[in-house]
């Protein structure tokens, strides 16, 4: 399980860094569970884009990979003061298809 928090990352890309060697690439279907904290006040922004951008970083580089994603769920807790503190629990659902179209293999 990787904890994605902005205290410890700059950036959306760096998040994919921390789980990519715990991918499984056996063809086979897997989960793997992302936790993404993100801050708020008490206004509804129209797109949550702290959770937006980790969660979406993520997936693409997942499928640059070579990975299918087949599923996304997510469940959300509220804490901190006041509730200003929001922890996503993110399951991916992926399958490893191989290298991805037009990717050149190494040797």
């Amino acid at each position: 399980m990787a904890l994605f928090d902005d205290e410890t990352l700059t950036s959306p890309e760096e998040y994919y860094e921390q789980i990519k060697d715990r991918l499984v690439r056996d063809g086979m279907l897997h989960v793997i569970m992302l936790n993404v904290k993100t801050t708020s006040d008490d206004s509804m922004p129209v797109c949550e884009w702290g959770y937006t951008s980790k969660v979406d970083a993520t997936l693409t580089a997942m499928q640059r990979e070579g990975f299918a994603i087949l599923g996304v769920t997510f469940g959300s807790t509220r804490e901190g003061l006041a509730d200003t503190l929001t922890l996503y629990h993110v399951q991916v659902t992926y399958r490893w298809q191989g290298a991805p179209t037009g990717a050149t293999k190494t040797a």
